[in-house]
């Protein structure tokens, strides 16, 4: 009996026996090589780790050390058939040195790596792991240390958790995890300022650079901001980089502290150019504002201002009640659609979608949709057919008065969908990340700004007086304004073909030629029976045959011309990497204000040329339809939205342009980024 407890007590110590080999002791650290589980699983992995244990005071490094010191390394010496991740670091803390500051770890800190185990192992054997590691312990002074490390662990069909398993799980939770939401950087003088919106609710925190040599340590530091984003300072010891990357910490209110991967391209902006401020809430709220005012002045809004300017004729003898309640309903309308956008933005991004500002014209559902609004308003407009009595006798007297002038703003924030004015990329850039209050506030003012100039004009009596009194030229200058309507519908089923296919673009015209003839046949007031049943049959086949091709797989957008190159962030990479100076430009068929861009100044001979002997390679980013790479690169430089131009240069960082380009501000960039 007494035989039979011995050993049962061997096999209980066996079960329990730590999974590690004795500790190779250095002047002031203790190090060994651990495994969280006791067994090693043939076909499964094992989480292994190097232990370093420091007498008080002393400290080992981080990846980055910070301004002196180097990292600890472990090189895994595995069997055939092994192979071993590389060693994860957990998040540090700032050790000051004199006037240094180091990143790095007192006490006891745990370096983990994931072995993989080969699947041919037979269960009852013992398999030695060894590893060589490397490391410097420091105070005052720094003393180099190594030790060759073994772990025997036997293999078994399953494994338990080892005595090491809760040092491993104190580690997993100081170990940093993707940040989900965006970062954006900014050159500075002398230095890069990070913002980091996805970090508002943090109460503290820190920011651990990834490289070493680039940023005074020392100096960074944590900068207030008032829209809650956590912002860094970071000093430069030599010049911006061109991508900050690195672990930021995050102190939330009781909890402990979270660690979490950063990257932002390091934006630098053209001369004189605003957005080179890093945005806080109040001056985004300024730059909506102001951006809605310029958009009023985009090509994209010029086919509903003959319309809105024709209102306000209407209007401009009438008593100040009624230019009130006009302008009230064009506001609302206007404002409600923008957030109704922003609205459909946050849902989609809730949902796991990649989108930016003119998501909606990258549906060829909403293209089709807007194309045969415009098509049938200007038919409208043209005399072709008057709304009917029986709708606005239903609508009642006070929803025509209002819902016109309700229908003109909605209408208007639909057309300035795809354009982006100067400052507005900037503010709705600031959205990326930020909680939906802030969102729908930036939208909110977006529309403000763009309703602004029509409810100034409707309410100042001395501006109305000099408006046109209304009479039967009302009548001409309506069926005028029919024809930039007809020009947007045609200008939509272009974008459709690009979207789509040209066969989509000709079934969107056979859609609309079955609209006419069946307002046609409404007209005719004979055989109403016949005259609804064959509208029904035309509208529903013309329909459906476009259904078919919307529907089907999107031919390839029209190839590049051999000066401009597709864009993929690979080859944007191997390009930097070569040194060259690049020139992308962010583009979609549907926004206008591109169009407008590439003919006048990306297609002149002078940028032409420009290109050519600064030797800048020339990539389009064409956003036309939804493409999650270029919506990623997009919210790296800090935007939301189409036009974007990013000059990437030679010795590195990035500027980028205007939404509105000139030649000559092209010229000097590139001048600039060939150096």
């Amino acid at each position: 009996m007494s035989h039979c407890r011995v050993a049962l007590a061997f096999l209980l110590a066996a079960a329990c026996a730590p999974a590690a080999a004795a500790g190779v002791r250095s002047t002031h650290a203790e190090a060994e090589l651990i495994s969280a589980q006791t067994a090693l699983v043939p076909g499964a992995t094992v989480e292994l780790g190097l232990r370093i244990a420091l007498d008080p005071e002393w400290h080992v490094y981080w990846k980055n050390p910070g301004d002196s010191g180097n990292a600890p390394t472990l090189t895994p010496q595995l069997p055939q058939g092994f192979s071993a991740s590389a060693m994860a670091f957990p998040y540090p803390r700032r050790i000051p040195v004199a006037h240094l500051v180091n990143f790095g770890f007192e006490g006891e800190v745990l370096f983990p790596v994931e072995v993989r185990v080969p699947a041919g192992l037979r269960e009852g054997t013992t398999i030695t792991l060894r590893a060589r590691a490397d490391w410097l312990e420091c105070r005052e002074i720094c003393l180099p240390a190594s030790a060759d490390l073994a772990l025997d662990l036997p293999v078994a069909a399953q494994a338990r958790a080892s005595r090491w398993a809760e040092l491993f799980e104190r580690t997993h939770a100081r170990m940093p995890v993707a940040l989900t939401s965006g970062a954006s950087a900014v050159a500075t003088d002398g230095g890069v300022e990070l913002r980091i919106a996805g970090l508002a609710h943090c109460t503290n925190g820190d920011f651990f650079p990834d490289r070493e040599g680039v940023f005074t340590h020392a100096r960074i530091r944590r900068i207030a901001a008032e829209d809650g984003a956590m912002r860094f300072a970071l000093p430069l010891e030599d010049r911006p980089p061109d991508e900050v990357a690195g672990v930021a910490t995050c102190v939330e209110r009781g909890t402990a502290t979270r660690a979490y991967t950063v990257s932002a391209s390091v934006a630098r902006f053209a001369p004189g150019v605003n957005a080179s401020v890093a945005l806080s809430l109040s001056v985004a709220l300024v730059f909506a504002f102001v951006g809605g005012l310029a958009l009023n002045l985009m090509p994209c809004v010029f086919p509903v201002l003959g319309l809105k300017a024709l209102g306000l004729a209407r209007i401009s003898t009438q008593e100040r009640a009624t230019r009130l309640r006009h302008a009230g309903a064009f506001t609302f309308g206007l404002v409600a659609s923008f957030l109704a956008l922003a609205g459909a933005m946050l849902a989609l991004r809730a949902a796991g979608e990649q989108i930016g500002w003119g998501f909606q014209l990258q549906s060829p559902w909403f293209v089709s949709a807007l194309a045969v609004l415009f098509f049938v308003l200007a038919l409208n407009l043209s005399g072709f057919f008057e709304w009917g009595g029986a709708i606005q006798a239903a609508v009642g007297s006070a929803a025509r008065r209002l819902g016109g002038p309700f229908f003109d703003g909605a209408l208007a924030a639909l057309v300035a969908s795809p354009c982006t004015a100067p400052l507005m990329g900037a503010a709705v850039g600031y959205t990326l990340a930020e909680p939906a209050p802030v969102v729908l506030a930036v939208f909110g003012a977006l529309g403000l700004g763009m309703a602004t100039p029509y409810a100034l004009l409707a309410l100042n009596p001395g501006w109305a007086r000099r408006l046109p009194k209304p009479g039967p030229w009302l009548e001409s200058v309506k069926q005028l304004l029919a024809f930039p309507l007809y020009a947007t519908a045609l200008w939509l089923a272009w974008v459709l073909g690009e979207l789509v296919s040209h066969t989509a673009a000709v079934r969107l015209a056979v859609l609309m030629l079955a609209v006419t003839f069946s307002i046609w046949l409404w007209r005719q007031r004979r055989a109403r029976a016949l005259a609804i049943a064959t509208s029904v049959v035309a509208l529903a086949g013309s329909a459906l045959w476009l259904h078919a091709a919307l529907d089907a797989p999107a031919s390839k957008i029209a190839a590049l011309d051999g000066f401009w190159r597709p864009y993929s962030r690979a080859a944007l990479d191997d390009l930097r990497a070569q040194g060259k100076p690049v020139f992308v430009d962010f583009t979609a068929a549907w926004c206008v204000t591109c169009q407008v861009n590439k003919q006048a100044v990306l297609g002149s001979d002078a940028v032409v040329r420009a290109l050519r002997e600064s030797e800048t390679v020339a990539v389009r980013a064409d956003w036309t339809r939804r493409d999650p790479e270029i919506t990623r690169a997009l919210a790296e430089l800090g935007r939301n939205g189409v036009p974007v131009y990013a000059v990437y240069g030679r010795a590195g960082g990035v500027t980028i342009l205007p939404e509105i380009l000139t030649a000559q501000l092209v010229i000097d960039a590139l001048k600039g980024a060939s150096r």
